[in-house]
């Protein structure tokens, strides 16, 4: 199987070793939450207990919009930062949760090489998922509804909202992207080639 074309089986790789595909380095053990956690610099990590009733409130949106937990009895957990919004359940184990905020911090802002367009219509966005694979991990609404691809050591997000996708894609190099160069897509919002 071809790794740098994303073919490889990689549902059931650890938290760590996703890590460390995409940064290139080995990563310390822990938990997903001990490995992850500390990573966090887009999104804010509550590593001492916060508590919204019975949620522990795990990760703060930067600008607080938004946050993600953990309740004995709905599991993971997210919802907007607004008085009387009741939490919605992410479906997603302990490993999928911290997957899912890796995989959003490495392409939001730890990779050297990124492109994103916005107000791409369902076209585009089929394009970026027919070219890669689905993480294990569901999806989010926040900001949109959120779908989170790889391919290689690459991460696409895909956020969707009233039929248009805000789409990000980044990796460790240039090389990384080609798959993603080469589906036409008019980078209109970042490209790290001319920036």
């Amino acid at each position: 199987m071809d790794e740098a074309n994303g073919t490889l089986d990689w549902s059931d790789r650890s938290v760590a070793e996703w890590l460390a595909l995409w940064s290139g380095t080995d990563v310390a053990p822990g938990t997903p939450e001990e490995i992850v956690g500390p990573l966090l610099t887009y999104n804010r990590w509550r590593p001492s207990p916060e508590w919204d009733g019975d949620v522990r409130v795990m990760v703060v949106e930067q600008q607080g919009v938004w946050l993600w937990g953990h309740s004995p009895h709905l599991g993971f957990v997210e919802r907007a930062n607004e008085p009387g919004t009741d939490w919605r359940p992410t479906a997603e184990s302990e490993s999928q949760f911290w997957l899912h905020h890796a995989a959003f911090e490495f392409v939001s802002s730890r990779f050297a090489a990124y492109r994103s367009t916005n107000d791409a219509p369902s076209a585009v966005s089929d394009l970026v998922v027919e070219a890669s694979h689905p993480l294990p991990c569901r999806e989010w609404t926040w900001p949109g509804r959120q779908h989170m691809h790889f391919r290689g050591n690459s991460v696409a997000m895909i956020s969707e909202n009233s039929g248009h996708s805000f789409i990000q894609v980044g990796a460790p190099s240039e090389s990384s992207l080609h798959w993603a160069d080469e589906l036409g897509i008019d980078w209109n919002e970042s490209d790290s080639r001319s920036e």
